[in-house]
């Protein structure tokens, strides 16, 4: 058997072990069957305390939803996901002309007298 073979089935039994969450006596018979040098019992036993410490997430709904969008090439309905395609200068002209008509209802707003205190002023001049 080569050293590639040799290399692959261990890694291939290894992944098994791992899967399978075994103890680590199964990890040591499973060294001293293939009887490897010591960088290599190193490297094992750094790739099962990677194993035990990483942590399996779930992806969320909006990141599968959006992955899901992007394979299949559909398209995100709304104003927003159309704007996210455009180019930067026109999402920029767009962000300034949003923020302008903003500030400029709220200073009509400030500046306009309301019903109310029109009325309030009718009132104390009579």
């Amino acid at each position: 058997m080569s050293d590639e073979n040799m290399v692959q089935d261990l890694l291939n039994d290894l992944t098994d072990v791992l899967l399978s969450e075994q103890d680590s006596r199964q990890l040591n018979r499973l060294l001293r069957h293939y009887d490897e040098d010591s960088d290599q019992h190193r490297l094992l036993h750094l790739i099962q305390q990677i194993h035990r410490t990483l942590i399996w997430q779930e992806p969320s709904d909006k990141f599968t939803r959006r992955l899901k969008q992007d394979l299949m090439g559909t398209q995100e309905s709304g104003v927003l996901a159309r704007l996210r395609y455009l180019p930067a200068r026109v999402q920029v002209a767009a962000g300034v002309a949003v923020v302008a008509g903003f500030m400029l209802i709220t200073r009509r707003r400030l500046t306009e007298p309301s019903d109310d205190t029109a009325d309030v002023a009718v009132l104390q001049q009579q």
